[in-house]
């Protein structure tokens, strides 16, 4: 099948891949894992990029290796970028212990060298930062800590991204701290992140974010008000829903809903 594939011209075949993704993303039970997997290996740097990116939330071991692979040897900075946060999903999985401790050092180890080689381009470790942040040790939040306190904007928007992907609370303030900042895009990964790592007490200060200038900014109040749960977060919610426009109504009663359920699972609340 591959040889065939081989002899499609290479814009096209990423045209397929993207409407491959598109279909995996409509339905769920349609997998075309596999194909990401072979297209590793294509000769274009296109098709080899969407191939990574397609399998940024797979858990199958046997993607490790090609992935490791493009990280460290491919030509392509896209594709290297694409490689790294494609191996966050195998971080996380060595976090919860479901990789050998061997195969998930040797992820981290790959990760820290893109990011500590000056020579590599910016987004991919940026990719990198935000792909290790799961991991809990000393040096990776050391690497954090270097890049929220960068001059580079970039740099800190994906140093606050690994602060919510760490699940370590002693980031919250940090977090919080650049709520205020004026681009939109440090704002939105700051209040995403600090759903991520707050409670209730938390709650006030991401309320009044649905009325931020940006939308996306007041997407990610909606959905870190969702992840936090409460009364307070839930009566803000249904304002949104009164008084939103149709995304931020959309997005609020999908979380009120995953509230509703966090609280009752079974279904047997009594009216």
């Amino acid at each position: 099948m591959m040889s065939s594939w081989r002899e499609v011209e290479s814009d096209r075949r990423r045209e397929l891949l993207d409407r491959m993704a598109e279909l995996a993303d409509d339905n769920i039970d349609l997998d075309f894992s596999a194909i990401f997997r072979a297209c590793l290996a294509d000769e274009d740097s296109g098709v080899r990029a969407r191939a990574a990116r397609n399998l940024w939330d797979s858990d199958d071991r046997t993607n490790i290796r090609p992935l490791l692979g493009l990280l460290t040897q491919d030509d392509s900075a896209v594709v290297r970028a694409e490689a790294a946060a494609a191996l966050g999903k195998f971080v996380e999985m060595a976090e919860d212990g479901k990789l050998l401790r061997r195969e998930g050092q040797r992820i981290a180890d790959a990760l820290v060298g893109v990011i500590e080689n000056p020579r590599e381009r910016l987004e991919t470790r940026c990719r990198a930062i935000e792909a290790v942040a799961p991991m809990s040790s000393g040096k990776i939040h050391s690497i954090i800590e270097q890049a929220h306190r960068d001059d580079d904007v970039r740099l800190n928007q994906s140093a606050i991204y690994a602060m919510g992907r760490s699940s370590d609370s002693s980031w919250l303030p940090t977090a919080l701290s650049w709520t205020t900042h004026a681009e939109a895009a440090i704002r939105y990964e700051a209040v995403t992140a600090s759903g991520l790592l707050g409670d209730e007490d938390t709650v006030p200060r991401l309320v009044a974010f649905l009325n931020d200038d940006d939308s996306q900014v007041r997407l990610a109040a909606v959905n870190s008000l969702g992840m936090i749960g409460g009364d307070l977060a839930q009566r803000a919610l249904i304002q949104a829903v009164k008084q939103g426009d149709e995304a931020i109504i959309e997005a609020a009663e999908l979380a009120l809903e995953a509230m509703d359920f966090d609280d009752d699972p079974l279904g047997l609340r009594f009216e």
